[in-house]
């Protein structure tokens, strides 16, 4: 049996951050829930869905993964179950200076890039990136692990409507439009041991305590199972536009966000 191939498959191996930022797609800025998933617990999570499927990249996504203190324990555990992926940490790059060369000494060789988003134009969030790069110079020099900081300021969009303080769908009437313009259309996420289309339908689940009721309709989305056939994620992964889609702009509005 061929392996399903898809561009990305991300896993939030913490569920707690260390900042907050308006419009955050996994819903960090909302849930108060602190968990940061065992390696076993990773093990878990992935090696059913290793037998059908085939990422380029392997996302290790939050949360804040650098929150996680055995992260490059993870990452070797990740790395033995999807061995032709690249590994890439999505992080703020905050906490790096919390690791020292062990962590890069350990994970050398694994195909493994930090990738920093820059959530902030703030001059003093910017020096606090600027004083770790001799730290990630060192670490790609030295071990072969290397980092690449992008723009998660211009690039930021609104995944939903926040109306005081309460989560509500944009329901522009166009699913296909909203697909077609989605930035996340090949973000697929493991949670809780289950396939989802995006971040929005893997996370909602965790804040429906903040949504208004007219984002209800959309908790009836439908995860695939590891036990499914093979054909059956095929089409799954397949699907394109699909109601909960509808949750979604169709022009995704850029803003500048606020971190606290």
């Amino acid at each position: 049996m061929n392996k399903i191939k898809i561009p990305s498959l991300s896993l939030e191996v913490v569920k707690q951050c260390n900042i907050k930022c308006e419009g955050c797609n996994h819903f960090t800025n909302f849930v108060s829930t602190k968990h940061i998933l065992s390696v076993e617990e990773i093990h878990d999570n992935l090696y059913p869905w290793s037998i059908a499927l085939e990422p380029d990249d392997f996302r290790i996504v939050g949360g804040e993964p650098f929150i996680n203190k055995n992260l490059a324990d993870v990452v070797l555990k990740i790395r033995n179950i999807f061995a032709n992926s690249r590994i890439v940490i999505f992080t703020n790059g905050l906490l790096i200076k919390n690791f020292g060369d062990d962590f890069a000494k350990k994970i050398a060789n694994s195909d493994t890039i930090i990738r920093i988003s820059m959530h902030s134009l703030d001059k003093e969030y910017s020096h606090k990136i600027s004083d770790i790069k001799p730290k990630l110079e060192s670490w790609k020099n030295n071990y072969g692990v290397n980092y690449s900081i992008g723009d998660a300021v211009s690039t930021w969009t609104w995944p939903y409507r926040l109306i005081e303080n309460k989560i509500y769908p944009f329901e522009d009437n166009n699913k296909r439009l909203s697909w077609e313009k989605c930035p996340s259309k090949t973000c697929r996420q493991i949670y809780k041991g289950k396939l989802y289309k995006c971040q929005l339908t893997a996370y909602m689940q965790d804040v429906v305590d903040k949504m208004d009721s007219s984002f209800l309709k959309y908790l009836d989305y439908k995860p695939a199972e590891p036990t499914d056939s093979y054909e059956s994620i095929r089409e799954f992964i397949n699907i394109e536009d699909e109601k909960v889609c509808g949750a979604c702009p169709i022009n995704p509005k850029r803003f500048h966000k606020k971190i606290t």
